[in-house]
């Protein structure tokens, strides 16, 4: 950031701008770009770009996540294209990572922008989540298999699901697909008992 982008003063520079184009949401979604922010966006975007990963879908969570605001009891995401509940796993995640201080949590996108590695500890802390779901629907797998057909049964089951090559892609991002596997495979334990 040093060196493309004007560093620490240049980022001051812009800040007011920044600020006007987060807390109006033209940032977000580019129909709602005005005159004003089409011309800025080009310009702020690298800014924009050291918050994001290299899946698409993680800022999408993690903006919808820092919508909410637990302190008043708002825990209403305003976005359902995710179930809530996958959203209140993955702060929940963060959450903790705050508890031990591993995650700085600020409402203020400058403070990640002059910090972005900051901004990664947010993107680990919700990932920790997912893939402990994911080594957790290993463990039912093998489970169910033990329960079902025997040891053997329930050790092979688990292997392949440790292997399976997208579920393996998908444990490294916060995706709602590996938590909607674990809850559905431990509701399938759950129907053989």
């Amino acid at each position: 950031m040093e060196l493309g982008f004007g560093g620490y003063e240049g980022l001051l520079k812009k800040k007011d701008l920044i600020e006007e184009m987060v807390k109006g949401g033209t940032w977000e979604r580019s129909e709602f770009l005005n005159e004003m922010s089409r011309g800025a966006l080009p310009e702020l975007s690298p800014y924009f770009d050291i918050l994001r990963t290299y899946h698409p879908d993680e800022q999408y969570i993690i903006k919808t996540i820092s919508h909410m605001n637990p302190a008043r009891l708002d825990f209403n995401p305003r976005t359902f294209i995710y179930p809530p509940f996958f959203f209140y796993q993955v702060a929940s995640g963060i959450s903790i990572g705050k508890l031990f201080n591993f995650v700085t949590v600020k409402r203020d996108i400058v403070y990640y922008m002059l910090h972005p590695e900051e901004m990664a500890r947010v993107y680990i802390g919700g990932r920790i989540v997912i893939a402990m779901m994911g080594v957790g629907t290993v463990f039912l797998v093998y489970i169910i298999g033990k329960t079902l057909y025997g040891v053997k049964v329930g050790l092979v089951g688990s292997a392949i699901m440790a292997i399976i090559p997208i579920f393996v892609l998908v444990s490294h991002f916060i995706k709602p697909d590996v938590p909607m596997t674990f809850w559905a495979t431990l509701s399938l334990l759950f129907s053989i008992y």
